[in-house]
């Protein structure tokens, strides 16, 4: 085993021997081919140096948005209202139109085939406010006939179309727009007379101090006075005014004699009777609005003052 094991090594060492030693591939390197003065290193590192960067921006970025922004992908609301249609006012268009106006520019521009689902669905509500908008405006330019077709709709009361251009008059009256409310009630009468309408007629010649003008207006229409009492009542203030003394108790004890428990006829019919020098009835007429009450302090106190004062 010993000779065996003799001759097997020298075999081994004779093997070693023959085979040539071959130092490192980077020992067998010149120093002309160094590893950082190639190309690829340096684009290499080029992308390392620009994947950082980017990654850097990435998270700064992320770092200063909300917690909304985070939980939320979709740009920002700045940017979508860029792209948004403008808002429009149910007032200053068509329904149809404003409907339109909403659609997406996409769908607008699209074929005849496009289907256009409006984005707003308008209320009973608002398409009566619109009507009664777009008559107002129609009222204000005259345009009595356009009026009368806005407010003769279907989705507005009956009340109102059965009398449009009261309801418009009752708006400009409303605005102190006294002229053309007049001419707007005028042009109800024409179709149908209406004691509300030379009601309104008169008090817009009262509240431009046209005294004349109302009482004319009130003389030429003469309704039950016990369906309405509120006109002969505004006859009577105006009679009143005008200094009508005697017109002005007739009116009045006709709506003191027709409601007595008013106290407010008493004690115009009070006032008129003193204008009249008929003492008695004056003192009874303010006893009487007294008795009843329902009037504010400064008006008690006036009637007490008179009463005093008849009584001398």
């Amino acid at each position: 085993m010993s000779l065996m094991n003799d001759v097997l090594k020298k075999i081994d060492q004779q093997s070693k021997a023959n085979i040539p030693h071959k130092p490192p591939e980077f020992v067998q390197q010149g120093s002309g081919d160094a590893w950082y003065k190639k190309p690829l290193f340096w684009i290499g590192l080029l992308l390392s140096c620009l994947l950082a960067i980017t990654l850097i921006w990435a998270y700064v970025a992320y770092a200063k948005q909300t917690p909304e922004q985070k939980s939320n992908p979709l740009p920002h609301s700045d940017t979508l209202a860029k792209d948004a249609p403008a808002p429009i006012s149910q007032l200053d268009a068509e329904p149809a139109q404003a409907l339109a106006q909403q659609a997406p520019q996409s769908v607008q521009e699209g074929s005849d085939t496009s289907v256009v689902k409006p984005l707003i669905q308008f209320t009973t509500q608002q398409q009566q406010q619109f009507l009664y908008h777009k008559a107002y405006q129609a009222a204000l330019d005259h345009q009595w006939d356009q009026v009368a077709a806005l407010l003769q709709n279907s989705k507005l009361p009956l009340a109102v179309q059965q009398a449009p251009y009261k309801q418009v008059a009752t708006a400009l009256f409303k605005q102190k727009r006294y002229d053309t409310a007049i001419l707007a009630a005028k042009r109800g009468l024409s179709v149908q007379q209406d004691s509300e309408l030379y009601m309104l007629i008169a008090q817009s010649y009262l509240q431009q101090n046209m005294l004349v003008e109302a009482y004319d207006i009130l003389v030429s229409h003469r309704p039950n006075l016990e369906l309405h009492p509120q006109y002969y009542g505004l006859l009577a203030n105006t009679q009143l005014q005008l200094k009508h003394y005697k017109d002005a108790q007739q009116s009045y004890h006709q709506l003191a004699t027709a409601f007595p428990d008013e106290s407010r006829w008493w004690f115009g019919l009070a006032m008129s009777a003193q204008h009249n020098k008929d003492k008695k009835l004056a003192y009874h007429a303010y006893q009487q609005a007294l008795d009843l009450g329902h009037m504010k302090q400064g008006i008690r106190k006036y009637i007490q003052d008179q009463l005093k004062t008849l009584q001398a």
